[in-house]
């Protein structure tokens, strides 16, 4: 899997927590157990 760590809302405040990856991946029936690696491609906000 390859993220960009940056969450769904780019315009968001920068201490607020956000980030959907758990539920994006439930409604595209993807299972955490399908996942062996994940490669995180920008873990900063801008």
């Amino acid at each position: 899997m390859v993220n960009t760590s940056l969450g769904p809302e780019k315009q968001d405040p920068r201490d607020k927590i956000f980030g959907l990856l758990m539920e994006d991946m439930k409604a595209n029936g993807v299972t955490v157990d399908e996942v062996d690696l994940v490669v995180l491609t920008h873990v900063h906000r801008d």
